[in-house]
C-alpha cells in the first residue's frame, strides 16, 4: 500500500535521495573506471596519454604554454565530453549562480550579455534598482564600466567585474539608441520579481519569468492577493522559462534544489492526489503526492514555447493532467532531467544530471509537451517580463487563450 505524505516532505526526501544518488553515482562511476579499466591497463594508458600531450605542449607550444593558466578550459572540455547536461563552473560562475539561485543578492540592478559587436547588451533591469532609477533600459549597449573599456578588456571580463566587484559604486557608460550616457550606480539588495499577475479580459494572467528560492513565496503571495477576485479562469505564462539568454536561468529551472519551490506552487494549485514522480540514477521511482492543497484552481490555460524547460514543464504537465488545462504555443524543450551543482575544494564546481521528473505517467523528457493548440507568435516576439507588460495585440497565443474563456 502506498502511503501518502505531504508534497513538501516528499520533496525534501527526494532532495536527500538525489544527493545520495549523486554521491553513489559518482563513486560507482569512479569505481567502474578504476576497476574495469585497470586490469587491461586502460586507465593507466589514459593518464599516460594526458601526460604525453602535456609534455609535448610544454616543450613545443609556440608563445609559451602553461596548463595551470588554462586548466579551467581543460576541465570544461572534460565535462562537455559527457554531454550538454554536464558543465564545469569557475569559482566566479559558481558564486554568481548561487546568488541568483538564492533569489536575493547585492547588485547594481542590471544584467547583460556579450553582443555580436563585442559589447555588453543589457538584457534585464531589476525593479527598484539603481540601474532602473538611473534610466537604464533593456537593449542599452554598455561600452565602459569604471575605467574598463568593454572591447579592450573583453565583455566577459567586464561582466565578471560588475558581478564580483567589492566596490559599492560603479560608473557605467552606455548607448541608449544613438545617445551616449554615463551614470553612477550604487550597489543595493535586489530580490527579482519572478511572479506577477494582472486581470486581463476578466482572466487572471499569471506570468512566471524565472525560478529561484523566492519564487514559491512570491507565487503564494500573488495567489492570496487575487483570491477574492472574480475571474473566468487562469492563464499561466511559462514561455521562455528556461531560456539561456539571461543569467543562465536554465541552471535554475532544472535545479534539483528548487524542487521545494515546485512543492510550494503545487500545494497552491493542484488538487489532492496529484502524483509527480522522481526517478533516481539507479532507476528507482518515488511518488510525490499532493495532499494539502490550499486552493485548487478551476479552468486554466497554459502558454509554453520551445524554451519552456525543466520544472516549468513539470508544472505545465501537472496543470494539463490534473486540471485539464489547455496548452497553447509550441512544443516545449523536453528537459525533464534535473541536475545538481557540486562545489569542489578550490571553489570551482561541476554540474551533472542526478534526477528525472515526470507528471504521473507523462514523461516529457526529450519529447517535450505537445500543445493542444499549436500557435506561433512572430519571430521577433518576446514574452512579457511582467504580467502588466503583456501586449495583447501582438501576442496571438494570448489572444487564443482569451478566446477559450469567451
Amino acid at each position: 500500500m502506498n502511503k501518502k505524505i505531504p508534497l513538501g516532505i516528499a520533496v525534501s526526501i527526494a532532495l536527500i535521495a538525489a544527493a545520495i544518488s549523486h554521491i553513489v553515482t559518482s563513486r560507482v562511476t569512479l569505481a567502474w573506471f578504476n576497476e574495469s579499466l585497470t586490469p587491461a591497463g586502460e586507465k593507466n594508458a589514459v593518464y599516460a596519454k594526458f601526460d604525453e600531450v602535456d609534455a609535448y605542449m610544454r616543450a613545443n607550444y609556440y608563445g609559451g604554454y602553461g596548463f595551470e593558466a588554462n586548466s579551467d578550459g581543460a576541465y570544461s572540455g572534460f565535462l562537455k565530453a559527457f554531454g550538454g547536461d554536464c558543465e564545469y563552473l569557475t569559482a566566479s560562475q559558481y558564486a554568481q549562480n548561487e546568488r541568483y539561485l538564492a533569489g536575493t543578492f547585492d547588485g547594481f540592478g542590471f544584467s547583460a550579455i556579450k553582443d555580436s559587436g563585442g559589447y555588453l547588451k543589457v538584457t534585464d533591469i531589476y525593479r527598484g534598482s539603481s540601474a532602473e532609477m538611473a534610466g537604464m533600459s533593456v537593449g542599452d549597449i554598455v561600452t565602459e564600466v569604471d575605467t574598463r573599456d568593454v572591447l579592450i578588456s573583453g565583455a566577459d571580463s567586464v561582466a565578471e567585474y560588475v558581478s564580483n566587484t567589492d566596490n559599492k559604486k560603479i560608473t557605467v557608460t552606455f548607448l541608449q539608441g544613438a545617445e551616449e550616457q554615463k551614470v553612477l550606480l550604487e550597489k543595493s539588495a535586489i530580490t527579482p520579481t519572478t511572479v506577477s499577475a494582472s486581470v486581463l479580459n476578466e482572466c487572471l494572467f499569471i506570468r512566471i519569468n524565472d525560478l529561484n528560492a523566492q519564487t514559491g513565496e512570491q507565487f503564494k503571495t500573488v495567489m492570496k492577493r487575487y483570491a477574492d477576485t472574480a475571474v473566468k479562469g487562469y492563464i499561466f505564462d511559462f514561455r521562455g522559462l528556461g531560456s539561456l539568454v539571461t543569467d543562465n536561468s536554465m541552471r535554475r529551472v532544472r535545479s534539483v534544489r528548487l524542487l521545494g519551490v515546485f512543492a510550494q506552487i503545487a500545494e497552491s494549485v493542484f488538487p489532492p492526489d496529484s502524483v509527480f514522480v522522481s526517478i533516481s540514477p539507479d532507476g528507482s521511482n518515488k511518488n510525490i503526492t499532493v495532499t494539502n492543497t490550499e486552493n485548487p484552481l478551476v479552468k486554466t490555460v497554459v502558454l509554453v514555447d520551445t524554451k519552456t524547460a525543466g520544472l516549468a514543464e513539470l508544472l505545465a504537465a501537472g496543470l494539463d493532467q490534473y486540471l485539464d488545462a489547455q496548452i497553447i504555443g509550441t512544443r516545449t524543450s523536453g528537459k525533464g532531467v534535473l541536475y545538481d551543482i557540486h562545489l569542489l575544494s578550490d571553489g570551482t564546481a561541476v554540474r551533472i544530471p542526478v534526477l528525472k521528473v515526470k507528471c504521473g505517467d507523462t514523461d516529457f523528457n526529450a519529447s517535450g509537451l505537445a500543445p493542444d493548440f499549436i500557435i506561433e507568435n512572430a519571430a521577433d516576439f518576446t514574452p512579457p517580463k511582467y504580467a502588466e507588460d503583456a501586449d495583447i495585440s501582438g501576442d496571438t497565443q494570448l489572444q487564443k487563450a482569451f478566446s477559450l474563456f469567451a
